[in-house]
């Protein structure tokens, strides 16, 4: 759907009221809901080949930063040369990459949820939508249309920009910290 131009993307507006209603019929809501979606697939297509590969490089910068850092700061406190400065420096530089990795992965995350929450809604209209008429098989098209085409940011395919992702630096930040650390004092 590249260039596809939409008429009235409006499909709701608030009454004086201030409570939200349709101004379109609701097959017609339907269609221009999953006429959206498809858009917002495109778009999220475009944007993983456009910026896979900078989102890879600053996910695996993170995770390197994520495992320096820490190690400094860990090495610091078991010198423990008296450098203060040196430990509370290094500990706001483990907060900043943090901060980088929620920075990437949260606006994905929270896409991500709000796809999953569409299917629910969806599926949940199906069960109250009347058996007979036309709105049942648009809700039955926009659903597969929902299964087939979810919304997922996955740069050069390599992993989902989501919060596991976010778990899976941990562990493996850890692991290699404990590592490096078991290596140093089998060094010294």
């Amino acid at each position: 759907m590249p260039g596809a131009q939409f008429e009235h993307p409006v499909i709701i507006r608030k009454n004086v009221s201030g409570e939200p209603r349709l101004i379109v019929p609701p097959c017609e809501a339907i269609r221009r809901l999953a006429a959206l979606h498809g858009a917002l697939c495109e778009v999220v297509k475009r944007i993983d080949r456009s910026y896979g590969l900078p989102l890879v490089v600053i996910l695996m910068s993170t995770l390197l930063h994520l495992i320096v850092t820490p190690y400094f700061l860990i090495m610091e406190i078991i010198v423990s040369t008296n450098r203060v400065h040196f430990l509370v420096l290094q500990f706001f530089w483990c907060v900043i990459h943090m901060l980088r990795m929620f920075v990437v992965v949260e606006p994905c995350h929270y896409t991500i949820t709000e796809g999953k929450r569409t299917e629910e809604l969806v599926c949940q209209l199906m069960t109250y939508a009347p058996s007979g008429g036309a709105l049942p098989s648009r809700l039955e098209l926009f659903s597969r249309q929902l299964m087939l085409r979810s919304v997922t940011y996955s740069p050069l395919g390599m992993c989902t920009l989501d919060r596991p992702l976010v778990a899976s630096v941990i562990g493996a930040v850890t692991t290699y910290l404990v590592i490096l650390i078991q290596f140093q004092r089998y060094d010294s």
